[in-house]
């Protein structure tokens, strides 16, 4: 039986502690309860708050979840198929089926147990459901409604159907990515790895960067993140005490400015921040802050590193700040964060 105020949260293993810690600073703590490695289950939280304080080191979200259990690929089949037809409404658009265990967070990876039961799904849906089969989706950007079976065991888990209502109120909280794991394909062209941080950025919170508008990236040598919103058709201040990549110092879209990315500010509003500087948390946390509050910019991600253990103290500043200035907003633990975050705001206009 579904639980309205229960959800359950994937993280990296080893970081159940993290979720317990972070969901410490909700207006009302829930409880947590670790089901298994990375699974942790959140009791007594509304999807309100959910909504309002993120679960920043969820990889992924499973809301509503049912414990349930079947010894046999075409038993677990069974399972999904009845639960499908009883919560997929025939006028949603499109959904998505991801059966996977917690280490599919991490690797991306499906092991053969859960590929098998979501393949023998849909071999029952085309026999007994075609109209179901025919919306189903292996589009992640396309998921309206989305089916989430997580094993903890080989004969036991937990199924969550999210509708497409609920998932677009979750987001960015819940992933159209199979238990959050986003894979960003390697590139030559960029100068550095980093610029796979903000490509998954644009994909997991939807960000939009069109030709014209006008960005500053802080902290920007050696250029990855300089290449992304180049590569879109931005124009750029870039802002560092060392110099891009030769490429990027001679584009005509870029202007390089030598200097402290903590005090630099632009003549007027820009369209994006985008910053992800080697620094200090709560550096970071008060740039965040003033680019919000002096209106510096109409949108921003940033990159929030730590130094050892996570600082909950400057998360829970972080998120108040982006609660506080911002009509939308966020954070995420991306499959290429390390010892970090990546937060993103857009301020009203």
């Amino acid at each position: 039986m579904k639980n309205p105020d229960s959800y359950i949260c994937i993280t990296r293993l080893g970081q159940e502690c993290f979720i317990k810690e972070e969901a410490r600073s909700c207006p009302v703590p829930p409880q947590c309860t670790e089901l298994a490695p990375g699974v942790v289950e959140l009791s007594g939280i509304s999807e309100q708050q959910i909504r309002a304080n993120g679960i920043f080191f969820a990889c992924q979200l499973l809301p509503q979840p049912v414990p349930c259990s079947s010894q046999s690929i075409k038993g677990w089949a069974a399972l999904l198929l009845e639960a499908l037809v009883n919560s997929i409404p025939e006028e949603t658009e499109a959904w998505g089926l991801q059966v996977f265990d917690q280490s599919t967070a991490e690797t991306g990876k499906q092991h053969s147990r859960a590929r098998l039961i979501e393949q023998e799904t849909v071999a029952l849906l085309k026999q007994k459901r075609r109209s179901l089969l025919r919306k189903l989706s292996k589009d992640p950007s396309k998921h309206a409604a989305l089916a989430q079976l997580v094993l903890t065991s080989p004969d036991d888990g937990y199924l969550s159907i999210t509708s497409a209502p609920q998932v677009k109120a979750l987001s960015p909280v819940i992933s159209p990515f199979r238990a959050g794991y986003v894979s960003i394909p390697d590139d030559r062209l960029p100068p550095s790895r980093a610029f796979k941080k903000l490509r998954e950025a644009q994909l997991r919170f939807g960000l939009s960067f069109r030709p014209g508008m006008r960005c500053a990236d802080l902290g920007a040598c050696p250029g990855g993140w300089t290449h992304v919103l180049v590569e879109a058709g931005c124009r750029v201040s870039a802002v560092d005490r060392s110099p891009l990549d030769p490429k990027l110092m001679h584009s005509k879209q870029v202007s390089f400015a030598s200097g402290d990315a903590f005090s630099w500010t632009p003549e007027k509003a820009l369209d994006w921040l985008v910053c992800d500087v080697i620094a200090a948390p709560e550096k970071t946390a008060a740039l965040i802050e003033r680019w919000l509050r002096e209106r510096l910019c109409h949108s921003l991600c940033v990159t929030v590193k730590f130094k050892g253990s996570p600082d909950f103290g400057v998360l829970a500043s972080v998120k108040r700040s982006l609660a506080q200035h911002c009509v939308e907003h966020g954070g995420k633990q991306l499959t290429a964060n390390k010892n970090e975050l990546t937060v993103f705001g857009h301020l009203a206009d």
